[in-house]
C-alpha cells in the first residue's frame, strides 16, 4: 500500500485492492483489522492523512493548500479529510499547516 501509494486513488475499493494484491477481500479486511486496528477504509484514510501531513509541512502561500493536499492525498471531499486529519492529529489541517509549515 505504501510502496505503490495506491491509497492516492480516490476511487480505491476493497475489492480492487484485494484483486491487485491477489488475496480475498475477506482476508484483506481481516489483516487491516488485526494488524492495524481499523477497517479497510479507515486504514486507507490513515494512509492518506499521513501523506497529506507531509504536504502540509511544506511552505505555501496558496490559500487553497488544504483543499489541494486533500485532493492530492486521494480524498474525495475536504470535509472527510478534515475529520480524518483531526481524528489522527487532534487539530485541523489548517491549524497543523499554520503551526508547522516550513519545518
Amino acid at each position: 500500500m505504501e510502496q505503490d501509494k495506491i491509497f492516492l486513488d480516490p476511487n480505491l475499493t476493497l475489492s480492487q485492492t484485494a484483486q491487485k494484491i491477489a488475496c480475498p477481500a475477506s482476508q484483506l479486511t481481516q489483516v487491516t483489522s488485526t494488524q492495524f486496528g481499523a477497517n479497510f477504509y479507515s486504514f486507507v484514510d490513515q494512509q492518506r492523512v499521513r501523506y497529506a501531513r507531509q504536504l502540509l509541512l511544506e511552505k505555501s502561500d496558496d490559500r487553497d493548500y488544504v483543499s489541494h493536499a486533500a485532493v492530492e492525498a486521494g480524498f474525495r471531499s475536504v470535509e472527510r479529510f478534515a475529520r480524518s486529519f483531526n481524528r489522527e492529529y487532534d487539530m485541523t489541517p489548517a491549524e497543523f499547516h499554520h503551526k508547522f509549515q516550513g519545518q
